[in-house]
């Protein structure tokens, strides 16, 4: 009535005679009315309308964990047919090994290849553990430089790729160290990966006004326009293996610090992902 603008419309919640919740949508505008301003309320019922929204999200949730069922089913198929594989070889190569003789190379082949799927079979369950879970960081001030080396020392580093690391003088901050290693090896191994017919992964640390900064840039085949918004997002990959959970966990762990990884990328250049965490915390 004073000419002021009113909000488009908007949902309240009333109570009902029989005391349950009643859903209405709400607006409203200046008229006139016999030659005298007037506001104009439309009140509508949205019982309806919110059941049906309801329905749809779950309809929606129940299509999304039948995409992930698909996709880990999926990925989870070539390891474990690799595990019974190897363990039938195993089966009946073993009973006829004399315990003087010498292991085979095949026996060993095939013990290797059982490790090697259970730690890909296990990398699956925990990224899909590690972008669900909803704790919150147990932060305590630690070196990040460490937990940088720390991460580049776990990590299977091709012949052909080499690792320049060179950090600065930081100071320590708050955060949770597992979180943080798991985003560093994630991001080395997405650099190592990147990297097809050889090249350089490099690692580097710095302080910036606020913030301490580390940078993983590679040398490899770079990322294309389109892809550079669909990097952070679950189930997004390029790669014949894996579930594209990698980064996704990366930024949400990096969120759960208050802090930021952005990437620069140029195809046939390479990428640089570049993680900031806050000083003051």
């Amino acid at each position: 009535m004073q000419g002021e603008n009113v909000p488009a419309p908007y949902e309240l919640e009333l109570t009902g005679k029989d005391g349950k919740p009643i859903m209405i949508e709400v607006s409203g505008r200046l008229i006139s009315y016999k030659g005298r301003p007037a506001d104009l309320a439309t009140v509508r019922d949205i019982r309806e309308r919110k059941k049906l929204e309801e329905q749809r999200l779950r309809l929606e949730k129940l299509a999304a964990i039948g995409e992930m069922a698909t996709m880990v089913g999926h990925d989870l198929r070539n390891p474990l047919q690799s595990i019974a594989n190897a363990a039938y070889y195993l089966n009946n190569e073993l009973p006829h090994l004399s315990s003087s003789a010498p292991m085979p190379n095949k026996v060993m082949e095939m013990i290797s290849l059982i490790n090697e799927s259970v730690n890909y079979a296990d990398g699956i369950i925990r990224d899909l553990r590690d972008f669900s879970a909803t704790r919150q960081p147990m932060l305590e001030k630690a070196d990040i430089n460490a937990i940088v080396k720390a991460a580049i020392r776990q990590l299977e580093v091709p012949e052909n790729v080499g690792i320049v690391i060179e950090l600065g003088r930081l100071p320590e901050i708050g955060v949770d160290i597992d979180m943080m290693k798991r985003v560093f090896m994630n991001l080395a191994r997405n650099g190592i990966q990147a990297i097809e017919n050889g090249g350089i992964l490099k690692v580097s640390t710095k302080k910036a006004k606020r913030f301490v900064e580390i940078n993983f840039g590679d040398t490899g085949t770079g990322i294309s326009k389109e892809n550079m918004e669909k990097l952070f997002t679950p189930f997004f990959t390029t790669k014949a293996k894996g579930m594209g959970m990698g980064l996704a966990v990366c930024k949400r762990f990096v969120d759960a610090h208050g802090g930021s990884i952005d990437v620069e990328s140029k195809e046939g250049k390479g990428s640089t992902f570049t993680v900031r965490l806050h000083v003051l915390r």
